[in-house]
């Protein structure tokens, strides 16, 4: 099986997320702390680490960053890093060449990172 970046809503106690009722959570993940925050950040009652890569959903970053945004008390308690946000254009040969720009809005040229 795949494993997505996470973490995952479980909306659903009887979800395969759960056994027996108790979400699986990967307490020694380097992201577990962004994962709480993002969990609380956006009301969830909960969430589980079942099939995750170990790796933050951007989009998930990106919604609490919004949320933080309207709401100062979110901003206070739930501190997660800023999403990555990548600007494209055309390259050579109408090839894409990816820019990661970051929060202070300067912009990094990542087409040969891998």
């Amino acid at each position: 099986m795949k494993a997505d970046k996470g973490p995952f809503e479980i909306v659903d106690a009887d979800d395969d997320a759960c056994d027996q009722g108790v979400a699986f959570r990967n307490y020694a993940c380097a992201c577990y702390q962004t994962c709480l925050g993002i969990a609380a950040g956006l009301n969830w009652d909960d969430f589980s680490c079942t099939n995750c890569s170990g790796e933050v959903d951007q989009a998930l970053l990106w919604q609490i960053r919004q949320v933080q945004r309207k709401d100062g008390l979110v901003k206070k308690l739930c501190e997660v890093p800023g999403a990555t946000c990548y600007d494209s254009s055309e390259g050579e040969a109408g090839t894409p060449k990816l820019q990661l720009v970051s929060n202070n809005k300067k912009v990094k040229n990542v087409a040969n990172e891998s």
